[in-house]
């Protein structure tokens, strides 16, 4: 399920992404009891977070939407190029541990400089 999407911003600028999970015939995933999270890294290798994307499944579950909404301060300081994200879902049993984990998006993200400060 894992789909690939470039995400391209502006340092220090906030931006606001609407994703949607779906099947291969192109109905939504129903998200119902998932949970999403993801992270901007150097490479896929690298050990260091850039910065987390802040994801959430909307409340309508059945729609598959998945809410991205970065801040500016998220991308400050950050030097200008190319880095790699990944999305997953995941679900949490009763003991608090994860049950299933999946990655729902990977992709770059393409970070531009801003002009006015």
């Amino acid at each position: 399920m894992s789909d690939k999407y470039n995400f391209n911003l502006i340092a220090g600028s906030s931006a606001n992404f609407v994703l949607y999970a779906t099947n291969s015939d192109s109905t939504y995933i129903n998200l119902s009891g998932f949970s999403c999270r993801g992270q901007v890294r150097y490479s896929y290798s690298s050990p260091t977070v850039l910065f987390n994307l802040p994801a959430t499944i909307d409340p309508s579950y059945i729609s598959g939407r998945v809410n991205i909404s970065i801040t500016g301060n998220s991308t400050t300081g950050i030097p200008c190029g190319t880095y790699v994200h990944d999305l997953e879902i995941f679900t949490t049993g009763s003991n608090g541990l994860e049950n299933y984990t999946s990655k729902f998006l990977r992709g770059y993200v393409f970070i531009d400089p801003e002009v006015t400060r």
